[in-house]
């Protein structure tokens, strides 16, 4: 990928998440934007990074759940051990977005630096896909009356613990906006104090 090809794509990519924030109350950030957000790196919360992200691109864009390859020195041992196991080394749990521009798809994996080619992206991380969700799919769950409650036209998700409809705790108690259209107009995420 050229480097004008990826300052495009990245443009094109936080400009789509300017709709997105995140409470962060009580913490001294108190409320940022998902650039800001993804600005401290935070380790091991991929899905946050992932489910965030995926509020402020088109509602064919996915968030996808799954396995990669981190570059496990030790994944020779997983083939000696599983010679049957299908790409031994992908073994690290990760959530990513693969996200359509301009005739291509990209990923933003918060893991990387830098938006990359879909195709680059599976030969460098092997992925190993445990599930896959159209941004639409999301909004049809999170905006339905099991995940959340409706007032003025603003969608308030519930704590997500116990309603078994609404299984990512990413998406607890964030707040979705709609336009008429019925496309994210603002996304709220909220982060519990312990981030």
């Amino acid at each position: 990928m050229t480097t004008i090809q990826n300052l495009s794509v990245s443009d094109y990519f936080f400009k789509q998440t300017k709709k997105v924030f995140v409470d962060r109350r009580p913490s001294p950030f108190d409320i940022e934007t998902f650039e800001a957000f993804l600005n401290h790196r935070y380790e091991q919360i991929c899905y946050y990074y992932s489910a965030y992200a995926i509020m402020g691109l088109e509602d064919t864009d996915k968030l996808v759940r799954g396995r990669i390859d981190v570059g496990n020195e030790l994944g020779f041992l997983y083939q000696k051990m599983f010679p049957n196991m299908e790409r031994p080394n992908s073994d690290y749990d990760h959530g990513w977005v693969e996200f359509y521009y301009e005739g291509h798809w990209y990923v933003f994996d918060n893991l990387l630096k830098i938006i990359v080619l879909k195709e680059d992206y599976e030969e460098f991380r092997k992925p190993v896909i445990n599930s896959k969700m159209m941004k639409q799919e999301l909004i049809k769950i999170y905006t339905s009356k099991e995940c959340a409650n409706l007032s003025n036209g603003i969608y308030y998700v519930k704590e997500l613990d116990s309603e078994p409809t609404c299984t990512s705790i990413a998406f607890s108690k964030s707040i979705i906006e709609l336009d008429e259209k019925q496309k994210v107009k603002k996304f709220t995420a909220y982060l519990p104090p312990s981030y």
